[in-house]
């Protein structure tokens, strides 16, 4: 995910060179990483996939799929996991399916730090989500001859983001990885794993506004989110790593004008389809 120039994303107008888990100065400045039209059409691509993942017919988002110049290749199952794959001339998405709703998506997380691994310690709900799938997605992912992105929404980006560790940990090599509304994974290990072996672009993480799921599991000594956010603000603009201070403010403002809606919409902002309509209002097709 890294060509073309920089187009004017991130919107947030303070800037350093910490990074978002770096302390002081992360938690005042942003950093300057930007996305490219290209990345920004890819990410749009990656969102329209993990929403086609869940089934259903999805006529509206395959048509924008395809106007993206993406073509549906098939959709694979085992054991109740899904993904789905579409490529492009020179791009492949694999998608990994979602939770349809909050309390299947923190019954299935099992969401403890009991399951070591190479990169740090993960939920075992996250682990057994992955290797449930893991021969067919490596399969699919190793036979192709373009650019690889996992991604999905939700329950499928945690396991896209695990499964980018797990291959690039047993197989030596590294597939970009895309996620929205994605739960912390692991512990702060693992997390400093991903960033080292996925810096941005390679790895975006999108978070949108008041979406709950990025906030759990609760327990924030013991997980930890990588870097490379992509912040969807509470009017809709994209923000490309922005402080921890920004997005106070930026939350604060929302609460301050509607307790209530502040509220409720921490569930509503975790829906697929306001991530993609966030995306759809800055890429250009």
């Amino acid at each position: 995910m890294n060509e073309a120039e920089p187009i004017t994303i991130p919107l947030s107008k303070q800037s350093g060179s910490s990074s978002f888990t770096g302390g002081a100065a992360a938690f005042l400045f942003a950093m300057q990483n930007q996305l490219t039209p290209h990345q920004i059409k890819q990410a749009f691509a990656c969102a329209l996939l993990s929403k086609i993942a869940y089934g259903g017919e999805c006529k509206e988002q395959k048509i924008l799929l395809a106007m993206a110049g993406y073509e549906m290749m098939g959709g694979y199952g085992k054991n109740g996991t899904e993904f789905v794959v579409a490529q492009s001339s020179d791009h492949q998405i694999i998608a990994f399916r979602g939770s349809s709703e909050l309390s299947d998506f923190i019954a299935d997380a099992k969401a403890q730090l009991q399951t070591p691994t190479p990169f740090g310690r993960v939920g075992a709900g996250f682990e057994k989500y992955v290797d449930q799938v893991y021969d067919e997605v490596v399969s699919t992912a190793l036979m192709s001859t373009r650019e690889v992105t996992f991604t999905g929404h939700s329950l499928g980006g945690a396991a896209a983001l695990y499964m980018a560790a797990a291959v690039q940990y047993s197989e030596d090599e590294r597939f970009d990885v895309c996620t929205f509304g994605c739960p912390r994974v692991g512990d702060r290990r693992f997390a400093f794993n991903i960033n080292r072996h996925f810096p941005f672009p390679f790895h975006q993480r999108w978070v949108n506004a008041n979406d709950i799921v990025p906030k759990i599991p609760w327990q924030m000594g013991r997980f930890a989110h990588p870097n490379a956010l992509q912040y969807i603000t509470t009017s809709g603009e994209v923000w490309t790593s922005p402080s921890l201070f920004q997005m106070i403010l930026n939350r604060w403002g929302w609460f301050k004008r509607s307790p209530f809606r502040w509220a409720t919409d921490q569930i509503a902002d975790h829906s697929i389809d306001e991530y993609i309509a966030a995306i759809e209002r800055v890429v250009t097709l």
